[in-house]
């Protein structure tokens, strides 16, 4: 067996297998290149200043604050009152306080982007 140094060139399998569907998505990811290269530019060009700000600082710094950002979350969530969230419940049982399920469902991404 020959081995492929490159799989592209031998031909994706993938690509072989369905040929109706490439005749469909081919024109459509070259109308999203056309569209979307050019907007993803300009918002790379306007973030690069920040992007160059952000990489001279320690990467402890870029957790905490993404993890700031998702306390500042955590914080307006819990701001909310009582009687907006219980406005159309049918009782005030405190599982149905959204307050607490968005702070539950906020953990894990403030665990993740601090350990990872």
């Amino acid at each position: 067996m020959q081995e492929i140094d490159n799989p592209i060139e031998a031909g994706d399998p993938a690509k072989e297998s369905i040929p109706w569907l490439n005749q469909i998505f081919e024109p459509v990811n070259e109308w999203l290149t056309k569209v979307e290269t050019p907007i993803f530019e300009q918002i790379l060009d306007f973030m690069r200043p920040f992007n160059q700000w952000m990489n001279q600082l320690p990467p402890i710094v870029w957790k905490l604050s993404a993890v700031g950002l998702f306390v500042l979350s955590a914080l307006a969530a819990l701001c909310i009152p009582r009687s907006y969230i219980f406005a159309s419940a049918p009782d005030n049982r405190s599982w149905r306080d959204l307050r607490f399920w968005t702070v539950a469902a906020l953990l894990p991404y403030m665990a993740i982007y601090y350990f990872l």
